[in-house]
């Protein structure tokens, strides 16, 4: 956005400079010329942006576009002196402008364009179902889906069955792990019901510590030695003097042992 005001900025006092200075002498042939093609690009700069002038600011930018190129380019090209591709080097910010105007005008055309099209194909993707067989289709796998669940509420222990291929039994839903042993899926982690209280991150070992609504503690100790990172825990199990946690935080950088996970629960 700066950019673009700097710019601006420029190529219109450019233009008015020319201008005026054409406007000196407007018995001389080139000056004639130069006001002339000078004269598109300052009226779509002076031009408001209004709904009912947008077709005469339309007229202005094409205008100035090709105005703007031809008066570079002669002078770029010009076989004279050094002078001339010096006001080239001028003049380069108003082609400039208006060519990346043109082309950021066009980039923004195509992703509206891919945008309406994109929005189309949602559309019509969420179009209701019109053909009938399917829609018959559908109310008869929601009847049924409704009838299941009715009886399953009315009968869980069939349902169960009905639902995982089992013959009914008392209605107790059995886990298992990969050995085929049936476990308890009440059964909590080491570390379940335990939340952060602590946080040591002063060094390059890190401490956290943990405690569970009943009083019990662990602190992670994380330590990254050349990349390789490692934790290792202090529990009330590898460290029995500690009992309260208050008590082991304090000690948690100094005096407490740290073990593997394995090893301290």
């Amino acid at each position: 956005m700066l950019f673009t005001a700097v710019l601006v900025s420029y190529n219109l006092i450019l233009t008015a400079a020319l201008v005026f200075s054409a406007v000196q002498d407007v018995s001389s042939p080139s000056n004639l010329i130069l006001l002339g093609l000078l004269a598109p690009p300052a009226l779509y700069f002076l031009l408001p942006r209004r709904s009912f002038l947008a077709a005469v600011k339309t007229l202005a930018f094409i205008l100035s576009l090709a105005t703007t190129t031809i008066l570079f380019s002669f002078n770029l090209l010009s076989p004279a002196a050094s002078s001339s591709q010096l006001f080239a080097l001028a003049l380069a910010p108003l082609p400039f402008y208006f060519w990346g105007t043109l082309i950021a005008r066009v980039l923004n055309k195509d992703k509206k364009v891919a945008g309406a099209k994109q929005e189309s194909l949602e559309e019509e993707e969420l179009e209701p179902v019109k053909d009938f067989s399917r829609r018959d289709f559908l109310k008869k796998a929601g009847g049924v889906g409704l009838g299941l669940l009715a009886w399953s509420l009315l009968n869980p222990r069939q349902a169960g069955a009905a639902f995982f291929g089992s013959v009914p039994g008392p209605g107790v839903v059995g886990v298992k792990n990969i050995a085929g042993s049936q476990i308890d899926p009440a059964e909590k982690y080491p570390t379940s019901g335990y939340g952060i209280s602590e946080i040591d991150d002063a060094g390059t070992t890190l401490y956290y510590g943990f405690v569970e609504k009943d009083g019990a503690w662990y602190i992670l100790k994380e330590s990254d030695a050349a990349g390789d990172l490692s934790y290792l825990y202090a529990t009330p199990a590898n460290n029995p003097t500690e009992t309260d946690f208050t008590d082991a935080w304090a000690d948690h950088a100094t005096t407490l042992t740290y073990q593997q996970f394995d090893s301290a629960f």
